[in-house]
Parts: structure tokens; sequence; C-alpha cells
């Protein structure tokens, strides 16, 4: 792979004490180019408030500082890998529309999971 300067890394924020992200993160890392950094929420130095904010949906930072968040997110992160034409032709209409559905439905599911997992224990 090639060498990336620094600032054109994007920065992909991702929940390390979550199974299904770790696990995807892991995929991702096997797939990926240098020009995309995985970040686990747990292990930075950040507010809480912060920390509960990039739990809640996925978090991409860009290497020009800006924030992308859920399916975008996602579909950014995949752009660094060798599915790029895919990752692009679906952040398109009518595509972009029905996954960023997909990503909301999917998302409220595993919030509510989640709550529903923590209130049995």
């Amino acid at each position: 792979m090639k060498k990336t300067e620094p600032d054109s890394i994007d920065t992909l924020y991702f929940d390390g004490n979550c199974p299904i992200c770790s696990k995807e993160m892991a995929h991702l890392e096997t797939l990926k180019d240098d020009s995309l950094q995985l970040a686990d929420i747990h292990q930075l130095p950040v507010s809480d408030s912060r920390k509960q904010e990039l739990m809640a949906v996925l978090h991409l930072k860009t290497s020009k500082g800006e924030e992308v968040i859920g399916y975008q997110a996602n579909l950014r992160a995949w752009q660094h890998t060798k599915y790029a034409f895919w990752a692009r032709l679906l952040s398109y209409p009518p595509f972009s529309w029905a996954g960023g559905l997909a990503y909301a439905v999917w998302l409220r599911y595993y919030h509510w999971r989640g709550t529903r997992c923590a209130l049995k224990n």
C-alpha cells in the first residue's frame, strides 16, 4: 500500500465495545488503504457527551475536517477499499435514499436492542 500523508487521512470512529461494530471494523481493516484510520471511541480522550454523540451514529472525520455521519460515513469509509466504485454508486439516488432509510431502520433497531439487553442484565 502507498504511504499516505497525515493531512490526507479520513478517520472513522466506531464503538469498540459493540461486537457488531468491532467485527465490521476488523473486516474493514483488512480491506482499507492507508488513507483511512479506524478509531475506537473508547480509546480516545474525549468527553462523555462527545463519546455518546459518536456512539449514537457512525461518524467519519474527513481529511479536510468535515464530519460525515450515518450512511454517508459508511459509504465514505468503503471508498477507501477496492469496493470504492460500488460505494460511490450507492451514494447516488435512488440508492442513497434506500440505503439511508435502511441504515436509519437498522440504527433504531440496534439502539432498541441495546437498551432491551441492558434492561435484562
